[in-house]
């Protein structure tokens, strides 16, 4: 039997470890402010030492683990503090610094987020997540606005199904011409982000701008 901690992350961090509970020993960290009742009977952290750590999907590089359910964050630093020699991590989007504290530390480091099955339903979540933040924080109906998509990946993709479904004028920008022709197979507008007056043009048009793209291509003064 492996013990395992879950360190941060969502609801999904949650019901991993309830499932895995089933079978290893599992035990979460900055859940703090779940009821037993959320938590499905998983402990909660008071010490020790573990075989494995899973981490939520990290981004833009940030070394924090970030913990909503208890307000607060770790710095991956932590990681020596819990894990047995040989021990190994689990994380989405592994970056430079994590790789580096793995290495020097002998932890093995998967990515979860490089298995593309995993990646498209997390993909699916994540769209679905940006259909309900738009219907419930604006006044307007979905079907009818006009909605930009930023970036074309699996994300962006999904969000262009989901709002089209729903009645959306739906534009894209991207930059591979791919993309763009792809775009318009999907039945939606596409702008070249490369072209600076194709770009402005989408984004003084569109009432909502949906940013799929692993990257702050805005900001409040530009928009």
């Amino acid at each position: 039997m492996t013990d395992f901690v879950f360190i941060g992350g969502d609801m999904r961090m949650v019901y991993a470890a309830r499932r895995l509970s089933e079978r290893h020993g599992c035990t979460l960290m900055g859940f703090d402010s779940l009821t037993e009742e959320h938590t499905g009977g998983v402990s909660r952290s008071s010490g020790g030492r573990y075989d494995a750590a899973v981490l939520p999907i990290f981004t833009g590089g940030a070394r924090e683990i970030r913990c909503p359910y208890a307000n607060r964050s770790y710095d991956i630093s932590i990681l020596p503090k819990l894990l047995r020699t040989g021990g190994s991590v689990f994380a989405g989007k592994v970056f430079p610094g994590l790789e580096q504290l793995c290495a020097e530390h002998g932890y093995v480091l998967c990515d979860y987020l490089a298995r593309e099955e995993l990646a498209v339903r997390n993909a699916v979540l994540t769209a679905e997540g940006a259909v309900m933040t738009l219907i419930s924080e604006t006044e307007a109906s979905v079907h009818g606005s006009d909605i930009l998509i930023l970036g074309f990946g699996r994300i962006g993709k999904l969000c262009a199904r989901y709002f089209s479904a729903l009645g959306a004028n739906v534009t894209v920008a991207a930059r591979r011409k791919s993309d763009l022709a792809w775009a318009e197979a999907y039945g939606c507008k596409a702008a070249d982000i490369t072209d600076e007056t194709a770009f402005r043009a989408a984004l003084a048009k569109n009432r909502v701008i949906v940013n799929t793209a692993p990257a702050k291509l805005l900001t409040a003064e530009e928009y």
